[in-house]
């Protein structure tokens, strides 16, 4: 009887151990999927282990604590990986803003997209830091080098690079009104202008930069996205991929989104920073998207974008 009984404890060991490697082996493959599968991936581990226990005739207890092992091992280990990740990243980050080049004037260039939500969350911050600094930077907002919320875009941002090339003095109250209401006749309106007043640079630079031929022409696309060009060479130098991208002073840099951190981040590329950067500014993030709202505590943007990787 006590051998048959160590044959059988033997067996039920053997078993368990054999399941748990099978498990295991199943989970370490999860680590090849994205982190936003995971809740997919650990649902089929639970159906995985109900076919190990038809086809094995294993134990039910045995085999569920060989799962909740392997499961909480696999958790375990993505919660290292992504600690390890934004260590990482925070670092990078730091490194990049000690080492930030300086100048006199520094040179800001914002690269977004119109209808982004995050571009225009950003630009929204950025108003009040310009309105802060003045000419004290030279600041430019330049767009992406695709286009991908569609012909509203495009025209859009047709509309804001003529505004900046024609009447540089009306384009920021213009992006005030705009980001407000996300509608470009009336903040043209609010700045005594129409779109006869652009009509004619929006065309010219619409044939220069072959824009609408080449919306129409999913052929000449480069990516899944229509092209906008007319600050491609600008995208490609920086390595620009999403909306919102910084740059200062020919670096790309990453920031926050509110008003303070972006005044702070900024002034790092002054030689000699000005007063105007100890002002204070608003630390709330503003919202995404249109209009004026501040964003919601719990929605955490400021690493989120517009983009294709």
């Amino acid at each position: 009887m006590e051998e048959q009984n160590n044959k059988t404890a033997k067996f039920y060991l053997i078993n368990a151990l054999i399941t748990a490697g099978i498990v295991l082996i199943t989970l370490s493959l999860f680590s090849f999927f994205q982190i936003d599968n995971k809740i997919d991936d650990l649902a089929q581990a639970t159906l995985y282990k109900d076919e190990v226990k038809a086809t094995a005739k294993i134990d039910e207890q045995i085999l569920s604590e060989a799962v909740d092992k392997g499961i909480q091992k696999f958790v375990a280990n993505e919660q290292q990986k992504q600690a390890d990740q934004q260590k990482k990243a925070q670092e990078d980050a730091n490194l990049s803003r000690a080492t930030l080049p300086k100048t006199n004037v520094p040179k800001v260039e914002l690269f977004t997209m119109s209808h982004c939500p995050f571009g225009t969350q950003i630009e929204k911050g950025f108003l009040t830091v310009l309105d802060a600094l003045k000419d004290k930077i030279d600041f430019k907002i330049k767009f992406v080098n695709y286009a991908m919320h569609g012909e509203t875009e495009i025209q859009e941002q047709l509309a804001q690079y003529c505004l900046m090339e024609q009447y540089p003095q009306k384009y920021l109250p213009y992006l005030q009104a705009f980001l407000d209401t996300g509608d470009q006749k009336t903040s043209l309106a609010k700045q005594g202008l129409s779109d006869s007043s652009i009509a004619n640079c929006m065309k010219a630079t619409d044939e220069k930069y072959k824009i609408m031929e080449s919306f129409n022409n999913r052929d000449s696309w480069r990516t899944q996205y229509p092209p906008f060009d007319i600050y491609n060479a600008d995208n490609e130098k920086y390595g620009v991929r999403g909306s919102p991208t910084l740059v200062i002073n020919g670096r790309t840099i990453e920031t926050q989104r509110d008003s303070k951190s972006l005044l702070e981040t900024v002034c790092l590329g002054f030689t000699n920073k000005p007063e105007e950067c100890n002002k204070v500014l608003a630390s709330a993030e503003p919202s995404s998207g249109f209009g004026y709202k501040t964003g919601y505590e719990s929605l955490k943007t400021a690493q989120l974008d517009c983009g294709q990787y």
